[in-house]
């Protein structure tokens, strides 16, 4: 069986990989690809915030650097993002917050073939008291569309291109506050999903 190769541009050279699912080269986008390998894993909260002011919060912690020669060749998270809600709320995502308190979270591996036994290192919480953490893009609003039983849902990020790579030994927290008004009832039905791999490349 003959090996296909591609060049990297600096005199290595990576083997081509193929899916033992589809049982061709791999042409899929990365995260699709990740679910097939078993490293693709999701999770989530949602709830119904009753007061101004209540929020729910998810945060993922990630280990640090564990070098292998090469502190760039450790695992890198790739994540994505949504959120929704019926009513008044903004998000946020904090950077090297400090966390306390909530509930671990097992996230899910999306291959639910049992093919993979490969488990993530992040930690999941959800229900954390979140101290300071940087504020790493603007806060995004979303508000009551017609009146009392309006509704706007509000989704993003759900594309290869959004994702970012988490900071490791540092906790993100992806923070949704209710800021629903008595003209909409003050109710807030929403949720907070994250999805990511993970990649460790090539030595």
């Amino acid at each position: 069986m003959a090996l296909l190769k591609a060049s990297l541009g600096d005199g290595r050279e990576r083997t081509l990989l193929a899916d033992p699912v589809a049982n061709a080269l791999i042409t899929l986008p990365n995260n699709h690809s990740y679910i097939h390998k078993g490293q693709h894993f999701k999770a989530g909260i949602s709830d119904r915030l009753a007061e101004v002011g209540d929020k729910i919060t998810l945060a993922v912690s990630t280990p640090g650097w564990v070098p292998v020669g090469n502190a760039h060749y450790d695992t890198v998270y790739h994540m994505v993002w949504r959120v929704w809600g019926n009513s008044e709320m903004s998000f946020g995502i904090y950077e090297d917050a400090a966390v306390s308190g909530g509930t671990t979270r097992t996230p899910m591996n999306n291959d639910r073939t049992g093919a993979h036994t490969y488990s993530t290192d992040l930690v999941v919480r959800t229900g954390i008291t979140r101290t300071g953490g940087d504020l790493v893009l603007p806060l995004y609003y979303s508000g009551v569309v017609g009146g009392p039983g309006g509704k706007e849902v509000q989704g993003f990020s759900n594309r290869d291109d959004d994702e970012i790579l988490l900071k490791p030994a540092s906790s993100t927290v992806f923070e949704l506050v209710n800021l629903a008004s008595p003209f909409s009832g003050g109710l807030v039905n929403c949720g907070i999903e994250v999805a990511w791999y993970e990649y460790v490349p090539e030595m």
